[in-house]
């Protein structure tokens, strides 16, 4: 009989498997349990959340509910790589990066969330202002910015970029090529916000955030970029009612992020060819 542990990385079958194509289709049916389990326990922890919150308070508060949330959700996530002898920090690669890459990481949040401006100015986001849309508004600027730059633009970010970045991408790359993963986690990360704005702009920024991540290996740099594009977002929907902005801003946002992100990448290269030489160096000694 075989013992499947299902948030496991290693697959362990009293027994052999006689055919190949019943191996692949474990593999991709356990990647699909693991990363469906993960998505899915955050919207329960909330929804219990917010109930019992309710219950004790007598009125439901969307930004400290989302704290509360975040924080056992983490925990659960830490739990079960524990149990699997592993340290989900290390497997999200919270390596620090230098001071200038974090920078430029924070003028392409900052870029792209421009783009995303105008764009929905151009739109008329008031076609498409769907539930959704209006609730994350009133959320914003029914609070306290300094609160919701805390919750909506930092502790929400944080914990996306453990979830899609850290954990989904990684659980992805142990099946697909690089290209493959960069697209199905950003992908992913559209689907999860749920609306069809949110979902076009949020695949976009996925797609960014996956390919920083991967140049970079460090989480660190994602979530500075996604951050970043949070706090605007807060800020211009707080105390913006209106975007009139020419394209030729557009134009220049776009050239901004193009040139960051191609800086960025350089960056890194340098570093590790850097790093290279360096240890050429000391073994050769």
């Amino acid at each position: 009989m075989d013992k499947i542990n299902i948030f496991g990385d290693e697959i362990t079958r009293n027994g052999r498997t006689n055919c190949l194509k019943e191996v692949i289709v474990y593999k991709y049916t356990k990647t699909a349990i693991q990363i469906s389990f993960y998505c899915i326990i955050y919207n329960i922890n909330y929804n219990i959340i917010s109930n019992i919150y309710k219950v004790f308070k007598g009125i439901y508060n969307t930004l400290i509910c989302n704290i509360i949330n975040i924080f056992f959700t983490l925990l659960i996530y830490y739990m079960i790589y524990k149990f699997n002898n592993k340290n989900l920090f290390k497997y999200c690669k919270f390596n620090r990066k230098k001071r200038n890459i974090s920078i430029y990481a924070v003028v392409l949040g900052i870029s792209i969330n421009i783009i995303a401006i105008i764009m929905l100015n151009i739109i008329d986001i008031n076609t498409y202002n769907t539930d959704n849309l209006k609730t994350i508004q009133n959320i914003i600027t029914e609070n306290n910015l300094i609160a919701s730059i805390i919750t909506i633009g930092i502790i929400i970010p944080i914990f996306e970029e453990i979830l899609f970045r850290g954990i989904v991408f990684n659980k992805l790359k142990q099946l697909f090529n690089i290209e493959i993963v960069i697209i199905l986690q950003a992908f992913l990360f559209g689907l999860y916000h749920g609306e069809i704005v949110q979902i076009i702009f949020t695949i976009f920024l996925g797609l960014t955030l996956g390919l920083t991540y991967y140049y970079t290996e460090s989480i660190y740099i994602p979530i500075l970029i996604h951050a970043s594009n949070n706090i605007l977002s807060i800020i211009s929907m707080k105390y913006l009612s209106t975007f009139e902005i020419s394209i030729y801003v557009l134009f220049l946002s776009v050239m901004l992020s193009i040139v960051v992100f191609i800086f960025i990448i350089n960056q890194i290269k340098k570093e590790k060819q850097n790093n290279q030489e360096n240890k050429q160096m000391v073994t050769s000694l």
